[in-house]
């Protein structure tokens, strides 16, 4: 299965990397002839089936791109602008995009990040870089359903859909099975439910989005977008026609994140706190509170 999908991998690096003279699988090239910049794929440590609390199951399999370009002294930095350019582009072509493989069908490819640090591979006179990936082919337990149920999931991908247009599409609570892009997925990650005197509370509620998009641009811009949005927006409507709203506050960009709305657990690139006052319903009023008599005999 892992030998499949990066031999899919390996036919998208061919076609939209043009940078890379050529790809190589398992092990480089003996020798320091080898035209370059070039990159090759193997097995990461990580692989097997992801238990996904219960809501989803699949595989998640971690593969290594090692990049090789040229070093002309070992004493030259490994870190120059022919690694850093590579990797954007390597990073445009693979970085959550949906590929099609005949053995498991649709899989998703999820970029982790540099693995380690950069080297010099003397012998190859040649400066490396590795870029790890998740590859993840998600298979439900059950077929995932949009939360329809919470009043405030559904305002809040109502205004969402608003501030970007209909070229997004928005869900909510799970992602549905061949979502395409650009989407977004809102999901509560978190609720609280504060006291507020003897009869009310406060209700708080932690949600977060995940993003599908063409690139990290599209992505960025739509991000910012909601972020300056949200940042904006003392409240947000809940029920227009009863005129409720609820309070946007803890609006907060998760830089580190690698959550992909796949798993329950974890929070995405942005976050937001929606609160409201709840008062509690009054119970039947008795007909008479009290009886109050005085004499004037």
């Amino acid at each position: 299965m892992l030998d499949s999908m990066m031999r899919t991998t390996y036919d998208k690096l061919r076609s939209d990397v043009p940078e890379l003279r050529e790809v190589y699988f398992h092990a480089p090239p003996a020798g320091a002839e080898t035209l370059k910049p070039y990159a090759v794929l193997a097995a990461g440590k990580d692989s097997g089936e992801s238990p996904g609390s219960g809501l989803w199951k699949g595989f998640r399999h971690l593969m290594n791109i090692e990049m090789y370009v040229s070093q002309a002294s070992p004493a030259q930095s490994p870190s120059s602008d022919s690694l850093l350019k590579l990797t954007a582009a390597l990073n445009e072509a693979l970085d959550k995009q949906l590929l099609e493989d005949d053995t498991i069908g649709r899989f998703a490819l999820l970029s982790l990040g540099p693995s380690g640090t950069d080297r010099v591979d003397e012998e190859r006179q040649a400066a490396v870089r590795t870029l790890q990936y998740a590859l993840v082919s998600p298979q439900p337990l059950t077929e995932p359903t949009p939360i329809v149920s919470d009043p405030w999931l559904i305002a809040l991908a109502d205004w969402t859909q608003k501030r970007l247009g209909r070229e997004w599409s928005v869900y909510t609570g799970n992602w549905p099975v061949g979502a395409g892009s650009p989407a977004i997925l809102w999901r509560v990650v978190e609720m609280s439910a504060v006291p507020q005197g003897t009869k009310a509370v406060e209700v708080r509620k932690r949600a977060s989005a995940f993003f599908r998009a063409a690139d990290a641009d599209q992505e960025h811009a739509a991000l910012l977008r909601l972020l300056e949005g949200l940042g904006a927006s003392a409240k947000l409507p809940l029920a227009a026609e009863e005129k409720t709203y609820m309070r946007a506050t803890g609006v907060q960009v998760n830089t580190k994140t690698v959550a992909d709305g796949y798993s329950p657990s974890g929070e995405g690139p942005l976050s937001v706190t929606l609160s409201r006052r709840v008062s509690e319903a009054p119970a039947d009023a008795p007909l008479m509170q009290f009886v109050y008599y005085q004499s004037h005999i």
